[in-house]
């Protein structure tokens, strides 16, 4: 009995366990990507040191200077683009994960909703079933749509009152 559910509950972690290997994987390639560009940059801040000690003129070190940029924007680009790439992958294959998880919601599970949402509703609290968890829109009520909301306005923070301590304070002085 206990292998069976301990085999369920295995089965039933096992996206949970699958998304947190793509996260390490994900996390682990741009932990590598940031060790190599800090080296690269290290390496590049070195040999421009270099040349800039050989310099002889403002011109040549301007040059020097410019080339310098230009290979430090080359490379940090390179490593934001292979960073992107590292998590666009990673959240598709989690999404993968979750669309086929939702979709695998057998009809024993929303069975179970039902009959929690039936206790729940016993104890007097607001029906919570599989069939009310997502109630459609009537007729006669309009549908809200995100152009047609609005944000509450702003109001300025109110100002501290007084601290009333100080008229105590006064107070006690005057009786004593």
């Amino acid at each position: 009995m206990y292998e069976n559910m301990f085999k369920d509950v295995q089965a039933s972690f096992r996206p949970v366990m699958d998304m947190v290997e793509i996260n390490q994987k994900a996390a682990e390639k741009m932990f590598a990507l940031q060790s190599d560009y800090m080296n690269s940059l290290v390496n590049t801040t070195l040999s421009q040191i270099q040349e800039l000690t050989v310099a002889t003129d403002p011109q040549q070190f301007l040059d020097l200077q410019v080339k310098f940029f230009k290979r430090i924007e080359d490379q940090f680009s390179e490593v934001a683009e292979k960073e992107l790439a590292t998590i666009n992958e990673a959240s598709g294959e989690l999404s993968d994960i979750v669309k086929t998880n939702l979709d695998s919601i057998t009809q024993s599970e929303l069975q179970y909703i039902d009959e929690v949402g039936k206790l729940l509703t016993m104890t007097g609290l607001p029906d919570f079933t599989a069939e009310g968890a997502a109630p459609a829109a009537s007729a006669t009520t309009p549908a809200i749509t995100p152009a047609a909301t609005k944000a509450a306005p702003r109001t300025a923070p109110k100002k501290a009152a007084t601290k009333p301590a100080a008229k105590k304070t006064a107070a006690k002085k005057t009786s004593t």
